[in-house]
């Protein structure tokens, strides 16, 4: 039975079957003749042969399929191997650009505070030019011609007296002062 059933689980025709099937009374019940017992003999050999050539041909089937499935194997480590390697490598460069990206907001922000604080400062500066208008006018005054001295330059280009050369220098005084006022 065991081998009834064996061809059957693989779809195997067995010549044993039919012979099983006419002689059903006669084995079960210890009777078989020596011719029954032969021909058993012969089914079942016929039988073996067909189950070896079967199982023959599931391992020239199974063998290419072991090979291609260890080659498959070894190529997924391998990619394997290579995705984990990519992935660590993604890792750090997505490291190093956050990195970049903290290193240049905080760049920015000290860019943006300096930028603030000098704007602060020339609007500080800007109100006071307005407010001290008159002190700024002396400082220029002072920076451009002295306490007492007279511009080099009036003395030099007019040719003439001290006197003339005062007037000049008050006219000019005036425009400079304008212009500061207009600061």
């Amino acid at each position: 039975d065991a081998l009834k059933d064996l061809f059957q689980s693989e779809g195997l025709p067995s010549s044993l079957q039919p012979l099983s099937d006419a002689m059903q009374d006669t084995v079960y019940a210890g009777q078989m003749t020596v011719g029954d017992v032969a021909q058993w003999t012969e089914e079942q050999l016929r039988d073996m042969r067909r189950l070896a050539k079967h199982l023959q041909d599931v391992r020239s089937t199974v063998q290419p399929l072991r090979e291609a499935l260890a080659k498959a194997e070894t190529e997924r480590d391998k990619f394997s191997s290579q995705l984990e390697s990519m992935k660590k490598e993604f890792k750090q460069e997505v490291k190093q650009h956050q990195t970049s990206i903290v290193q240049l907001e905080f760049s920015l922000r000290k860019a943006q505070r300096s930028a603030k604080e000098t704007e602060q400062r020339l609007q500080e500066e800007h109100k006071q030019l307005k407010r001290g208008g008159t002190m700024q006018k002396d400082e220029l005054l002072f920076l451009l011609f002295g306490p007492t001295t007279i511009p080099t330059g009036l003395t030099q280009r007019s040719g003439g007296s001290v006197d003339e050369d005062n007037t000049r220098r008050s006219f000019h005084i005036k425009d400079v002062c304008i212009a500061a006022n207009n600061l």
